[in-house]
């Protein structure tokens, strides 16, 4: 059913303007709740709206509790095998991924692509889509290869079924290329990834919003490639048309301002990513708050630029709040809380405190493999990084007992030839020549000549003056 306000509010929602969608959608809710009752399909259409919305906001918890009610209500009145259980199945589990709990959202997931096989049949629309989120959710786990091969059969589908020129064909196609570059196959990504963007231009327009995706996939593929300038020469005109199309707020703008801040410090440009990062946490403040998952994401890229211009002070003044931050926002044990503590212990050796990242790292790398498992990629990075603080502090046949089985296992992982996997070879041939061969202590690193930020927003403060 039409509604004026439904309407606006998918609009808002489309343009990335959350809150505002949420305004029309929470009322327009219990409108419906109170004319047809709680249990029509349009007052439970309505309520995912609401979920999704409160998503987006970085309202999670409130989003977990209203999914969980929703698929309490659909199992009890519909039965398990009712296509909106099924849709309540799917949107919880999307609650789940959002917060971290990728386990969870798996458990879900599994059984969620056997009913839709049963209910809907193999080659439903439906079912392919949420035979497509389970690969989602096996990437984020960090199981690359079923991901891949998931993906690898959905392409084949895709193309028998609907064709080869076909939208959810090409979204298939850029999905595949994310699990070639999830296992270091970056030659082959790209190999799909360049045609891909020129049959999405041919197809859907130069500047279609899945264009501009496909666009931006490619400069990423550039990007792990160590072609920065290739991805730069796309990124800077990209952001330009998303600027134009969607707007300078639009999620989307400020996820490719952010990467083009990205290939500035890859390319040794620090002042022009500063430009671009700082004012992009201000905003994303501003929009968003300073508690939404993706004004976190920010201020990491911010410390990110910090540190890689040997600002380590700087990048710690930000680092740690936001540690903290992190720790309130999403919890303890979520994946990106323990990335931004292992940030920290990748900091804090570069200004001497080799003492303190070890305290924060042991327990960090304890968890990862506790939540995510030994082989998650995040967990392998964790034990690079502790590795690394036992070999500054001159402790290392530590470092070698963490060495000898990473290799190992970013072998099975990544596969021989993945860059990650080379460096960690090199690192362990390094850590057992210095065993056989000790070294003189290395001079301490030398702290950063500029002055710290004293608070988290005073930088972002100085930018709303001029």
């Amino acid at each position: 059913m039409y509604t004026p306000m439904g309407a606006m509010g998918n609009l808002w929602f489309e343009c990335g303007y959350f809150s505002r969608a949420y305004e029309l959608w929470e009322p327009l809710w219990h409108q419906l709740e109170a004319v047809y009752g709680k249990m029509h399909p349009l007052t439970l259409k309505q309520m995912i709206n609401v979920i999704n919305t409160l998503d987006k906001l970085g309202r999670n918890k409130e989003a977990l509790e209203m999914a969980e009610s929703y698929l309490k209500m659909t199992k009890e009145s519909f039965g398990e095998e009712h296509p909106m259980t099924l849709g309540g199945m799917h949107t919880l589990s999307n609650q789940y991924f959002n917060m971290g709990r990728w386990n969870e959202a798996l458990l879900i997931d599994e059984p969620l692509v056997e009913m839709s096989k049963k209910v809907l049949g193999e080659q439903h629309p439906t079912t392919l889509a949420r035979l497509n989120n389970l690969a989602i959710r096996y990437a984020q786990a960090g199981r690359y290869l079923e991901a891949l091969r998931i993906r690898s059969i959905l392409v084949e589908v895709s193309k028998e079924i609907l064709g080869e020129q076909h939208p959810d064909t090409l979204v298939r196609l850029g999905n595949l290329v994310v699990s070639y570059r999830d296992i270091g196959r970056y030659n082959e990504a790209l190999k799909i990834s360049e045609p891909l963007m020129e049959m999405s231009k041919e197809i859907m327009g130069e500047h279609h919003p899945d264009t501009l995706y496909r666009i931006q996939n490619l400069a990423r593929n550039y990007f792990d490639l160590g072609r920065y300038n290739d991805a730069f020469h796309l990124q800077e005109p990209l952001v330009n048309i998303s600027k134009q199309i969607l707007g300078e707020q639009h999620p989307d703008t400020m996820n490719r301002i952010s990467n083009l801040a990205m290939s500035y410090s890859h390319l040794g440009r620090y002042n022009e990513a500063l430009q671009l990062s700082e004012p992009l946490v201000k905003m994303s403040i501003e929009i968003l708050g300073e508690h939404h998952p993706d004004t976190l994401n920010e201020m990491q890229a911010l410390t990110n630029i910090y540190s890689g211009m040997g600002k380590f002070e700087e990048a710690l003044q930000i680092g740690e709040p936001l540690a903290e931050l992190s720790k309130t926002v999403l919890g303890e044990e979520h994946p990106d809380t323990l990335a931004r503590l292992g940030n920290l212990a990748l900091d804090l050796p570069c200004i001497g405190n080799n003492e303190k990242a070890l305290q924060i790292e042991e327990p960090v790398l304890e968890k990862c493999r506790n939540l995510l498992g030994e082989k998650h990629p995040s967990t392998l990075s964790k034990m690079e990084t502790l590795a690394g603080i036992y070999s500054r502090v001159g402790r290392h046949q530590e470092a070698l007992q963490i060495l000898e089985p990473l290799v190992e296992l970013s072998k099975q992982t990544l596969g021989e030839q993945h860059p990650y996997t080379i460096r960690r070879i090199k690192k362990l041939m390094k850590i057992r020549a210095d065993i056989d061969t000790p070294t003189s202590d290395i001079a301490p690193p030398q702290k950063s000549s500029h002055k710290a930020f004293k608070g988290i927003f005073r930088l972002f403060k100085k930018h709303s003056r001029k």
